[in-house]
């Protein structure tokens, strides 16, 4: 069992990002328990609010951009990061 904890920063105003991501949860959106879909905003899941907040900014954390899913460790590993 991986025990890291990493503390991020992404390189933008987060404030919009809060905006957007606590505008999602007060629309009570389901939890999505299908992750092959990270652009469907009628459901999220962890890693796709986080990452579509922030797309939403002008601002793509997602590491590989090709695909369908975004992971944490994509968020962790993507150039608009830091890790504090």
């Amino acid at each position: 069992m991986k025990k890291d904890v990493y503390l991020l920063k992404v390189k933008g105003k987060s404030e919009g990002a809060y905006k957007y991501a606590r505008a999602q949860v007060d629309a009570n959106k389901p939890y999505s328990y299908q992750f092959l879909n990270k652009r469907r905003t009628s459901h999220f899941y962890c890693s796709s609010l986080v990452w579509r907040a922030w797309l939403e900014q002008g601002i793509d954390v997602d590491y590989i951009t090709i695909d369908t899913v975004v992971t944490p460790m994509e968020i962790l590993k993507s150039n608009n990061t830091i890790i504090l």
